[in-house]
This record gives structure tokens, sequence and C-alpha cells, in this order.
């Protein structure tokens, strides 16, 4: 009958590596969905020109406004700035979490922040897979 014998070498750090991978991938993770999140930060940041013979004056209330905060199960995000009268109105100059409800004179001026969330979100796998796999080199596990 035919026997096969398999060696493994270095066991215990093959082991141990694989270990130190799998209570690191939640990190990596977490690490770039913060990332994502403030990329969308400083694209909300970034005004458009003012609409031609516009007397308005920027308050840059909007651009103060985003609040990055960490919870339990990743990250939130809130975008809501106040007007001098105590009214939030981020929805209607970026919409909502539908990309709906943007008022007319913001709409084709600026982005929607489902549009931009969305464009960033897509680039989340990747950079997940590629700092994975960097460590996984690093540990001499590929």
């Amino acid at each position: 009958m035919p026997q096969l014998t398999i060696s493994v070498k270095n066991a215990t750090l093959v082991n141990k590596n694989l270990r130190d991978m799998s209570a690191a991938i939640p990190q990596i993770a977490r690490d770039d969905i913060e990332s994502v999140f403030k990329r969308i930060i400083k694209q909300v940041q970034k005004y458009p020109p003012a609409p031609s013979g516009s007397r308005y004056v920027r308050t840059n209330n909007l651009k103060n406004s985003p609040r990055l905060s960490s919870t339990p199960a990743g990250f939130r995000l809130e975008i809501n700035p106040i007007s001098p009268k105590g009214r939030a109105y981020g929805r209607y100059v970026l919409g909502d979490f539908r990309g709906a409800g943007q008022a007319w004179m913001h709409v084709g001026r600026w982005l929607l922040l489902r549009d931009i969330a969305d464009f960033e979100l897509t680039k989340l796998p990747d950079v997940v897979y590629d700092h994975i796999r960097r460590l996984a080199s690093i540990k001499g596990l590929t």
C-alpha cells in the first residue's frame, strides 16, 4: 500500500504567524475603513466655485461640520452644518443617504455625499486585500 508522509518545518512559527495574521486582519480593515471616511470628508470639504454674480458670503459651516467617531461596529460620519438661524441644512447641499433631497440651486454644483461615499467605498476591498497580502508576505506566509 502506498504511504504518504508530510513533514512541516517550523510548524510552531507558521502557527504563530497565522494567529498573528488573524488578529491583525480586523485592525487592518478598520484602519482602511477609517481612511475611506477621511477621504470622504476631504471631498465634502471642497467647495465648488461660487455662482457668478452671487453675493452670498460663505460661512464654512459645512466645511467644518464633519465629525468622525469610532463605534464598536466601525465608524460613524456626521455632516450636519447648522445655519446661523439654528437650522440643519446639510441634506440640501449634499443630499440625503439615498442621494436625494438636494436643493435645486446645489444640483450640478455640489457633489452628492452618496456619490462620494460610493466611489470611495468601491476601492475598499482591493485596499484591504493588498494590506493583508503584504502582511502575509512580511510574515513569510506567501
